[in-house]
């Protein structure tokens, strides 16, 4: 636990210090833009089961010490990606298990709640997808046909909430290598982002360690984050997978996942 925690420590030590936080009449004039009708207005609401999501450990759907986790690590990550000028941010881990698009739902969720911020999650893990799940949402055309350029964007995505929105994968696709490494993706996303304005657009990304998929994509986002499960990723694993993502993009920081040995006070025991 300690070499894990020192490997955080070390991703930490890469930050620079924050820029100040956006003033109030800015975040204002953002909300009301954002209310506006638009291109965003096109992309469905479907009804959501909201205790479905709740068990499926999206702990943003609450409230307590558990949102409160979810928030912080929001707050972090718009800080960091805010000051840089960053809006792609890659979730991967070592390996399977690590709970990556759990992250990947949670942060969605809390940055949904946000009335001055748009956020895309768009399902990338095209061998095993499974924000679909989390989410309870089933349908055949998935994310993957989108940057296929069989099916408009806002025909396959569905809004969770005013400000948030999920590009799906339904089933697994056959050459999710190709399909990353695609100029055609690169040329999608571009268009995606111009069309809809996200601030935040999040990539759940499969296991570095186990195809490679995500770095076939690491290009096309301005950094990344490296979800590790306490217990199972090695201090080895997670060196690796750094020192592969900072050959890419920029290494945003390391999420310690289902760590059941912090103290009370720090309000992560739950996790």
């Amino acid at each position: 636990m300690e070499r894990l925690q020192a490997a955080i420590e070390k991703a930490r030590a890469q930050r620079e210090q924050r820029q100040p936080a956006q003033s109030p009449a800015a975040s204002a004039d953002r909300a009301e833009t954002i209310a506006k009708t638009g291109p965003w207005d096109s992309i469905p609401m479907p009804t959501w089961d909201r205790a479905h999501i709740a068990k499926s450990r999206v702990v943003a759907m609450g409230s307590g010490p558990e949102t409160n986790s979810i928030d912080m690590l929001r707050t972090r990550v718009v800080q960091l990606m805010r000051q840089n000028d960053w809006k792609r941010v890659a979730v991967t881990s070592p390996d399977k298990a690590a709970g990556k698009s759990t992250t990947c739902a949670n942060l969605l969720v809390s940055l949904a709640r946000q009335a001055d911020r748009r956020t895309i999650l768009c399902d990338l893990d095209m061998r095993r997808p499974s924000i679909a799940g989390i989410f309870g949402q089933k349908g055949e055309e998935g994310f993957a046909a989108v940057l296929a350029g069989r099916v408009p964007f806002e025909q396959q995505a569905v809004r969770f909430g005013e400000t948030a929105a999920i590009a799906m994968n339904y089933h697994p696709e056959r050459n999710p290598s190709e399909i990353l490494l695609s100029d055609r993706t690169t040329q999608v996303l571009a268009q995606i982002e111009k069309t809809y304005q996200p601030d935040i657009m999040i990539f759940d990304m499969p296991p570095m360690l186990v195809t490679d998929d995500a770095m076939a994509f690491l290009k096309n986002v301005d950094c990344c984050i490296l979800v590790a499960g306490a217990e199972s990723t090695t201090i080895e694993q997670i060196d690796t997978c750094e020192k592969e993502i900072a050959g890419q993009t920029n290494v945003l920081g390391v999420v310690l996942n289902k760590c059941r040995h912090m103290e009370s006070g720090y309000g992560y025991d739950y996790y």
